[in-house]
């Protein structure tokens, strides 16, 4: 080998360096790719679709009502839709969700023929959030563990890409 064909090769070896360290940077920071387990978001996401999570999406904008997120609390990694925001109440009576004493519309619920019990009026604080699985009467969620404190959200399910034929985005 000499001197050129050396400088071509950590030339080339340097291009796979830094499209690697790139793609690295990309996964640690700003995406990630989930699986989904369970079916507590069906019928918007089901057992084993892979989801696009943006974690960089919150540092930019605030969380929203109706988005879908995914944290990561003392049950391990979950997936849900917030419906409450700090500073407000939320309250389950009838079938119905209570969102400072107004009831919520849910047009992403395909299936409402779902039985949930009853939820005592609870306010939530700053930087907490109330989350429920789309499949109302099949998951845990804040029902359960409590609201989710914004330390907790890894961030904005922001596409479903597997199955590919079922791709959307959110």
């Amino acid at each position: 080998m000499d001197l050129r064909e050396v400088k071509e090769f950590i030339l080339d070896i340097s291009q796979y360096i830094i499209t690697f360290l790139i793609f690295i940077f990309v996964l640690i920071y700003i995406l990630s790719l989930q699986l989904v387990i369970g079916s507590s978001m069906q019928p918007t996401l089901m057992d084993r679709d892979i989801i696009l999570v943006s974690k960089s999406h919150y540092r930019f904008t605030d969380i929203q009502r109706t988005e879908i997120i995914s944290f990561e609390n003392e049950k391990g990694f979950l997936i849900k839709r917030v419906v409450a925001l700090p500073g407000e109440t939320v309250e389950i009576k009838n079938n119905q969700i209570y969102v400072n004493g107004k009831k919520l519309n849910e047009p992403y619920l395909k299936n409402e023929n779902f039985i949930i019990d009853d939820f005592a009026e609870i306010a939530l604080e700053q930087k907490e959030y109330f989350v429920l699985g789309d499949a109302r009467d099949n998951s845990l969620d804040s029902r359960t563990f409590g609201p989710v404190k914004k330390d907790e959200i890894i961030g904005r399910v922001i596409a479903q890409v597997w199955p590919i034929t079922k791709f959307q985005t959110f």
